[in-house]
């Protein structure tokens, strides 16, 4: 009965990480995090909260000015967002 042999390619030789590879990869991938977080706060932010008679209110937050505005109703959330200069033309 024949015998089929297999025969073992050798694979590349397993190289150690390079330290100065890996960590200007680390710094890349903090950098690109470092930079949509800088992006993601430049839009106005904006929470809904209640007062303590569970009446509704929101808090505006606008990073590009350090501002921050209270509004009783959306109506005046969508008028300080219309009106306010955080848009880009």
């Amino acid at each position: 009965m024949p015998v089929n042999t297999i025969r073992l390619i050798d694979s590349p030789p397993h190289r150690p990480p390079n330290l100065g590879e890996f960590l200007k990869s680390v710094w890349s991938k903090v950098g690109a995090a470092i930079g949509q977080q800088h992006s993601a706060t430049v839009e106005p932010v904006i929470t809904e909260e209640c007062d303590r008679h569970g009446n509704p209110y929101w808090e505006l937050y606008d990073p590009t000015t350090n501002q921050t505005v209270y509004c009783m109703t959306e109506a005046e959330v969508f008028l300080w967002l219309d009106h306010s200069t955080h848009r880009s033309i």
